[in-house]
């Protein structure tokens, strides 16, 4: 199940058209965007939670993981038409073009440090989304601090 569709991509921009036979995306590509950004999103957060993260059991959590899909695939689709559109004498300095996806990297990077939590999302193990042997089997650390162990 993808996070995002191809026309919820497509409501990021002004009258975009993946279907039209004079798209410069075409509906295939993006969904192909679309599968590499959750399997990004996934490789990522999947650290932390479960995933993937679906609608139904995990309602709030699926709308920001939607949001970063939706984010990440529009970045690549607009840099492919700036690419195709754009003649150089067009191009205004000083324009700052916004990159979502950078946005979007930086999200998933606090939601795995823990800055950011997916409230509704399962975690990974019960130690707040951390994995290791002691944590998972409930082990004693062997080293202590203030203790002279050597």
């Amino acid at each position: 199940m993808a996070y995002s569709t191809t026309d919820q991509v497509a409501s990021e921009f002004k009258s975009i058209d993946f279907g039209a036979a004079s798209s410069v995306v075409v509906t295939a590509e993006v969904t192909r965007f679309i599968e590499e950004a959750d399997a990004e999103i996934d490789s990522q957060i999947g650290q932390k939670y479960v995933v993937p993260i679906d609608s139904t059991n995990h309602p709030e959590s699926f709308k920001i993981v939607r949001m970063l899909s939706i984010w990440l695939v529009a970045d690549r689709v607009r840099q492919i038409m700036e690419m195709k559109n754009i003649a150089p004498e067009a191009i205004e300095q000083g324009v700052r073009v916004p990159n979502s996806a950078k946005m979007a990297r930086e999200m998933i990077k606090k939601i795995v440090q823990g800055k950011m939590t997916l409230s509704d999302a399962e975690l990974v193990s019960a130690a707040n989304g951390v994995r290791s042997f002691s944590v998972d089997n409930s082990e004693e650390h062997t080293f202590q601090k203030n203790v002279d162990q050597w």
